[in-house]
């Protein structure tokens, strides 16, 4: 009994392991275009331009064309009939000359002109900040200006311009952005390939203008989430501490010291009301001895006969 549960239990392994190596179809591509290879890109957007061992470099996009098929193979996605190469659907892929983005997930974040979310869905298409359906279809009414992927990296869904250095510069539609509290890096799709950019060195109050409106860095970062309110409570409450450093050391240092004075003025006062208690009692057994002195000196002077 124990042997026919055994092969059963080898049965299910290996079917497993056949099912995580084998390649399932997973979706056919109505359209030409460029998908993002696994790793690399998004390992180059996350490290800081301004480390020591740092080194850019641009990444070509896996290429494929309308008709073709995704296929999956454990958690991992591939492009390519006979030769397989790995891509990263966390990405959306670009479509239309790199004019579109066409998302295969439903985890992408949607941000419209007035930054309220919506999520996408597998086949959703955007152009030109408008979203689309798998059937061509406009799928709303609203206008989109940044898409957030599962993986924390944003693409701008209008052009972005900004000032290094006093040049002006802008990030083309539809780039890869990683959002950082003191810089940013992209990748800008051209003609198949993602060539990187970085501005290393962006201040709270740089201006970036958007679909014709300017914001401040740090203003955009907290409407994207890329920067949350919680990160500067800390640093605000510090910064009121701060403001009054010597009042709080004053009152530390004054309290023991009030402590001390008052107990033992308290302790003083009992020792002198002990004092005159003392004293008033002396007073008054000294009077009553007087007393008692005179009135016997009478009282002898009443006995003694008269010569």
């Amino acid at each position: 009994m124990k042997k026919f549960w055994l092969g059963i239990g080898m049965v299910f392994i290996i079917i497993l392991l056949l099912l995580q190596t084998r390649f399932t179809e997973f979706l056919r591509l109505d359209n030409n275009g460029y998908a993002v290879g696994a790793g690399k890109l998004k390992q180059l957007l996350v490290a800081d331009p301004n480390g020591e061992d740092f080194a850019s470099e641009d990444i070509a996009f896996t290429e494929f064309e309308a008709l073709d098929m995704v296929y999956r193979r454990g958690d991992s996605y591939y492009l390519g009939e006979k030769k397989k190469t790995e891509i990263d659907l966390d990405f959306p892929m670009l479509i239309n000359d790199g004019s579109g983005l066409y998302f295969t997930d439903n985890e992408t974040v949607l941000f419209d002109v007035e930054f309220e979310e919506e999520k996408t869905y597998r086949g959703l298409m955007l152009s030109e900040k408008v979203a689309y359906n798998p059937n061509g279809e406009r799928a709303d009414a609203n206008e989109y200006l940044f898409a957030q992927f599962a993986n924390g990296i944003y693409s701008n869904l209008t052009p972005i311009t900004f000032e290094e250095y006093g040049e002006e510069k802008q990030i083309t539609m539809n780039s890869f952005i990683s959002f950082r509290e003191n810089y940013f890096t992209y990748y800008e799709p051209v003609n198949g390939i993602g060539v990187y950019y970085a501005n290393k060195n962006v201040k709270d109050d740089d201006i970036l203008t958007i679909d014709g409106k300017e914001y401040t860095y740090r203003e955009l970062l907290l409407l994207l989430h890329a920067l949350s309110e919680r990160k500067e409570r800390p640093q605000e409450e510090e910064s009121s501490t701060e403001e009054y450093p010597m009042q709080e050391e004053t009152i530390r240092e004054e309290l023991p010291q009030e402590e001390v004075p008052v107990t033992e003025a308290i302790e003083e006062d009992i020792l002198d009301e002990e004092e005159e208690d003392e004293e008033e009692e002396d007073e008054d057994v000294k009077k009553e001895t007087k007393k008692k002195t005179t009135s016997s000196k009478k009282s002898a002077a009443s006995k003694k006969p008269a010569a």
